[in-house]
């Protein structure tokens, strides 16, 4: 059976990048998540959302409504990740579904049955969860986003990654890496697989 390791973390803290560097060093098989159909739908419904301000300003339905969306994406991402279970390969995972958990978390929104499908799945090997300095968030986003408009504050940005912490902080089988120069040390992460 395949192991999955699952690398957690608020927009640009890494997570694409070092799944990159371990993928072109290790060989190892990537699959990475993408918000897709349901929530991009959901944001066009409400587009006068400001998502800056979601957890503050948007009503309690409208929040789950919005969490149901990203869940439906994940369920849709799983599925991709269950056809290669089968073999003996190491699957880096793009996030999954503790994302949604912590994201509901941050918005305060029940999200037992989020971690009740998830408890139902394979489970994850390990999951690595990166946090990064607001300067090293900010910068990367920055250099990423130079020709798009921003969708996400980087306050916003740092509430959800105290969120993240908050909720990774009783679950097993996570490690916490701190990205605060882009210079991850993969041969010490790998140590963990």
């Amino acid at each position: 059976m395949s192991k999955i390791i699952t690398f957690c973390g608020v927009d640009g803290v890494g997570k694409t990048t070092l799944i990159q560097q371990l993928q072109n060093n290790y060989g190892y098989d990537k699959i990475s998540f993408r918000k897709k159909r349901a929530v991009h739908r959901v944001k066009t419904l409400f587009s006068t959302i400001d998502y800056n301000n979601i957890h503050l300003e948007v009503n309690d339905s409208l929040k789950e409504i919005y969490v149901q969306a990203y869940f439906n994406d994940f369920v849709a991402y799983y599925q991709k990740i269950f056809q290669r279970l089968s073999g003996n390969d190491l699957i880096l995972s793009d996030r999954w579904f503790y994302c949604i958990s912590a994201f509901a978390h941050c918005l305060g929104v029940d999200y037992s049955y989020i971690e009740n499908f998830a408890e139902s799945l394979e489970q994850v090997h390990l999951v690595v969860f990166i946090k990064a300095q607001e300067e090293v968030i900010e910068r990367r986003i920055n250099m990423r986003e130079r020709n798009r408009v921003k969708e996400k504050s980087i306050d916003l940005l740092m509430l959800y990654q105290e969120s993240y912490e908050s909720y990774f902080s009783n679950k097993k089988n996570v490690i916490t890496i701190e990205n605060n120069s882009d210079q991850i040390e993969l041969k010490e992460l790998i140590k963990h697989f």
